[in-house]
């Protein structure tokens, strides 16, 4: 990317995203769906005129367009439960899986398939702390820093959990193996990993899975897998179809938007998801958000602006911070781990009077000197690195 470029990337903003800058929430929406211009001065899809809020890891761009479709068109139906298990078939389809709808009994499903709604993939990761938690002491393995759900719901039970630290600020693989034996219950691994965008390889992934005993859960988050741009990256899906101690999780938060409509799901042997349905209320998603994730996980074009958006803002973010001498992690997710080299608190407090929230990475994974930042539209993301500059040259 030449300098002209870095100071004006990404001139013609990636379709759907200048829809969404100036109008109140339904005419936004409106907006997005007929692929209208509206006013384009910085406001991020969702908040306040003048917010720059890269600090979540949400889609910059918005919801799919065909999930506000979508949503429109059922609002005369909200009088109604919703019942079918049209998402479950579309994500079967989506991956290849060979899935047949559990038979049903008034309101609840007898049996549970080898796709497990949720409402969000949050409650996945927390159930499966409800569900494979027995006594105090009982032993889960984990990397760190790594997002860590569900390490902090199975502390909170009594249970013990062994952390292995990164290696190259990716996931240990032969460290975490050293700590399991037959009395682990399960190891945690975000792939790629929140908070540094690293990926584990396949066949990495794979002779792991091979090595554990075959009563260890292994649980592999994959929040953020649709923005890998490796070529040679493979899912774990197919690993989760055919080994009966993994299980693949995954949510509508991140690429397709649906942050705020809460949908998630698993990928499993049905007697993993059998258990993991006892703590879960008929699914606890709402039609929109049925309706929602089914048309966004076909709208392809929002799919691929989404993943090229967060693949040009992340170049342009590596050559700025190497002009301003900063250090980062190349990342394959929606989000980048930089270091400032300094105390990173008085800086992310700086940026929140400018109204630009980021992550304060010392204070949730104690990587001192380092924000995380997420990915947002070209507006937001040249304002924050204005703003960083200006903050760093002020403290120099």
């Amino acid at each position: 990317m030449s300098n002209q470029s870095r100071r004006n990337f990404m001139k013609t903003t990636v379709v759907g995203g200048a829809a969404l800058m100036m109008t109140p929430a339904w005419r936004m929406a409106e907006a997005q769906v007929a692929g209208r211009s509206v006013n384009r001065t910085i406001r991020g899809v969702g908040v306040a005129p003048g917010v720059v809020q890269i600090s979540s890891n949400e889609n910059p761009l918005g919801a799919s367009p065909r999930a506000i479709e979508a949503v429109l068109r059922v609002m005369g139906s909200s009088n109604r439960y919703y019942r079918s298990p049209t998402l479950e078939i579309a994500i079967a389809e989506a991956y290849g899986l060979d899935y047949t709808p559990p038979r049903r009994v008034s309101r609840q499903p007898t049996e549970v398939g080898m796709i497990l709604l949720a409402a969000g993939s949050g409650q996945v990761l927390h159930s499966l702390g409800l569900a494979y938690f027995e006594n105090a002491g009982d032993e889960i393995v984990a990397a760190v820093p790594s997002y860590g759900s569900i390490e902090r719901s199975w502390e909170a039970y009594g249970g013990v959990v062994h952390r292995v630290p990164l290696k190259n600020y990716t996931h240990d693989l032969d460290g975490m193996l050293k700590k399991v034996h037959a009395g682990t219950k399960m190891v945690s691994i975000c792939n790629p990993n929140n908070p540094t965008g690293t990926i584990v390889p396949y066949n990495e992934l794979e002779a792991f899975i091979d090595a554990v005993p075959k009563s260890v859960l292994v649980v592999v988050d994959e929040a953020y897998v649709e923005f890998v741009a490796d070529d040679n990256y493979q899912t774990s899906i197919s690993l989760a179809a055919s080994r009966e101690n993994v299980i693949s999780v995954r949510t509508f938060s991140k690429i397709f938007g649906l942050a705020g409509v809460r949908v998630g799901y698993a990928i499993a042997h049905p007697d993993i998801n059998q258990k993991l349905s006892k703590y879960h209320y008929n699914n606890g998603i709402s039609l929109y958000g049925k309706v929602a994730a089914e048309a966004a996980l076909t709208d392809y074009s929002h799919q691929r602006n989404s993943r090229q958006l967060a693949i040009d803002v992340k170049q342009y973010f590596e050559e700025e911070f190497e002009a301003l001498g900063l250090g980062y992690i190349r990342s394959e997710s929606s989000f980048m781990l930089v270091n400032l080299k300094q105390d990173a608190r008085p800086i992310g407090r700086a940026l929140q009077q400018r109204k630009i929230s980021v992550s304060d990475a010392e204070g949730r994974w104690d990587m001192k000197g380092w924000i995380r930042v997420s990915v947002g539209t070209k507006e937001e993301s040249e304002t924050f690195i204005t703003a960083l500059r200006e903050i760093l040259t002020s403290t120099l």
